[in-house]
């Protein structure tokens, strides 16, 4: 396996997906899961949900293109932005997992996603 494709890997890993999450690409909509209307959860975890679904979005569609050019430098360099965005957000994921409204939250997202893999 390729330091990229291991790598990626690893960084999926870390956020709780696997690689076939990442090969998929529907645009979940926020009020599909219902957390924008969650009383039992706090702005920033809102806040968060809707980040994650956007950068789970722009992760997929950068990973697509990259299957199809494996050299575009200008994709690549997006994948390791988006890549550095999600490492950014890792003590925040964690302490927002300590909710179970949120964790289930966020484990209905990537669910959802990782049904729709083809």
């Amino acid at each position: 396996m390729s330091k990229l494709k291991q790598s990626r890997k690893d960084f999926l890993r870390k956020l709780g997906l696997s690689i076939g999450a990442a090969a998929v690409a529907p645009a979940v909509s926020a009020s599909f899961f219902g957390y924008h209307n969650d009383e039992a959860l706090n702005k920033e975890q809102k806040e968060f949900l809707q980040g994650y679904e956007t950068w789970l979005g722009d992760f997929h569609c950068f990973v697509k293109k990259q299957k199809e050019d494996f050299l575009n430098t200008d994709n690549n360099k997006r994948l390791m932005e988006l890549s550095a965005q999600a490492e950014e957000w890792k003590k925040q994921l964690e302490v927002h997992m300590l909710d179970q409204r949120f964790a289930n939250y966020h484990e209905k997202i990537t669910t959802h996603i990782t049904q729709e893999i083809v």
